[in-house]
């Protein structure tokens, strides 16, 4: 979500600069530096950003260089001022000093105390400027949105690699459990001159697949992704739906990680939690 976009042309101002810059946010939050001369135009502006943006903070800086804010006489300053130099130039048998001349003099001219201004539209010619600044902020956002989704597509591809190598494992992991219990009841019982009994084999065996069973995390990691991979294929306003999803597949690999029992699962367990904090910080770029 972060980008930036310019645009400059002649407006109400003056020779006029629109400077919009969009960093990652939860919301939209709009930020406004105007000069005095755009004073009242915050609410327009505001609604127009809001109705092409959705998240980010956007700050929007205004630059009028014709600008020079309102300004008042100071009557006792001006005349004061006239007398001064009309008498001085009398004196050096100059002509007589011009308006100007006088407004010149500093003090004369001072800048005029006003309360908030009114609300009001800009017109038309700044609304374009602030339009094409827009177009420029979203043509840059979107493609970095885009390398984003190429960039989260690869990291689901990871996700759906690693779930994979999970439930192929399962049924070896099983196996060699089995086989690690017989072995070390049988070194125990070779003391006692005395077998195990199969039943209790069966039982234990029953008892650690029961504990370690994660096919029902296994389908919702799959269904999550499904779902995912859908929406960033689709498009559109789709960051805090993949924020929702990825906490609910981080849900379920945590708990596949809980009944894992087997170093080569819990190494994928590892990677999936990895890729899942890369995607957020991804999910968090996207509008």
């Amino acid at each position: 979500m972060t980008g930036s976009g310019t645009a400059s042309g002649e407006t109400e101002l003056g020779r006029t600069v629109v400077e919009l810059r969009a960093v990652n946010g939860r919301g939209l939050t709009i930020k406004q530096r105007l000069p005095a001369a755009a004073a009242g135009m915050e609410g327009a502006i505001e609604r127009a950003i809001a109705a092409r943006l959705r998240r980010g903070t956007v700050t929007c800086v205004v630059e009028a260089t014709s600008d020079a804010g309102p300004v008042a006489i100071d009557s006792a300053a001006l005349t004061a001022a006239a007398r001064a130099l009309r008498a001085a130039a009398e004196a050096a048998g100059l002509a007589p000093p011009t308006l100007g001349d006088v407004l010149a003099v500093p003090g004369v001219l001072a800048p005029a105390q006003e309360g908030p201004r009114a609300a009001r539209e800009p017109s038309p010619a700044f609304r374009a400027l602030l339009d094409r600044a827009l177009g420029n902020l979203v043509a840059e956002r979107l493609r970095e949105g885009a390398a984003t989704a190429r960039a989260a597509a690869e990291l689901f591809a990871e996700l759906r690699r690693r779930r994979a190598a999970v439930a192929e494992r399962a049924p070896t992991a099983l196996a060699e459990w089995r086989g690690r219990l017989l072995q070390r009841v049988n070194d125990f019982l070779a003391g006692q001159a005395r077998p195990m009994e199969p039943g209790d084999v069966l039982r234990e065996v029953a008892l650690y697949a029961e504990r370690s069973d994660a096919s029902e995390e296994l389908q919702r990691i799959d269904a999550h992704l499904d779902r995912s991979e859908q929406m960033l294929a689709a498009g559109g306003e789709v960051g805090r739906s993949l924020e929702f999803l990825l906490q609910e597949l981080l849900r379920e690999v945590n708990t596949l990680g809980s009944k894992a029992q087997d170093a080569p699962i819990a190494h994928e367990v590892v990677g999936m939690k990895a890729a899942i904090e890369k995607l957020r910080e991804l999910v968090a770029n996207l509008e």
